[in-house]
């Protein structure tokens, strides 16, 4: 092996006290490169895409205008990447006036605007509303607050296969 080159092995490495892990490339004697965090970045798809989990949801929150209280992205082993999401009720209602059509025409609008001219790494190309909030108990809230992205896909794996399946479920928004 020559000063530079690539060791053949990765590493993945846990931070205590947190589900937080990162994948480590080795480069040439004590040089360490930070691939990949999980509470950050998640692979998916056949090309291996790196997608920041973090920055996705968020780009999705913003540009639904207030109408998704939070998100969780999908998408590990799929050709695409996905969302579960739940509504801010009351701004729902203001926006959309209760109609459920309307609700639907302005979450597929706003993926379309949000997907527009952006790559697969910052597309989302399927929504699914869900009605049970994240459940503490469950792992799916930290104890800083924030959605733990893993625990409600793991958890919620029956709404996740909804989300992929083909053709999509009727339940499932699509951009316009």
């Amino acid at each position: 092996m020559h000063v530079g080159a690539t060791v053949e092995a990765s590493f993945v490495v846990f931070t205590p006290g947190t589900d937080a892990k990162a994948k480590l490339e080795v480069t040439a004697p004590a040089f360490v490169k930070v691939l990949r965090t999980s509470t950050d970045t998640q692979e998916y798809g056949p090309s291996g895409t790196f997608v920041r989990v973090g920055a996705l949801r968020g780009a999705l929150v913003s540009a639904c205008g207030g109408v998704l209280s939070d998100a969780a992205i999908a998408g590990h082993d799929e050709a695409y990447a996905g969302a579960l999401g739940w509504l801010n009720a009351g701004e729902a209602e203001r926006v959309c006036g209760g109609d459920a059509e309307r609700l639907r025409a302005h979450l597929a609008d706003a993926l379309a605007r949000m997907n527009s001219g952006e790559g697969s790494a910052r597309r989302i190309e399927r929504l699914l509303l869900l009605d049970e909030p994240p459940n503490m108990d469950a792992g799916e809230i930290t104890d800083k607050g924030y959605v733990n992205q893993r625990a409600v896909i793991e958890r919620r794996a029956d709404a996740v296969a909804r989300l992929y399946a083909d053709p999509p479920d009727p339940g499932v928004i699509v951009p316009a």
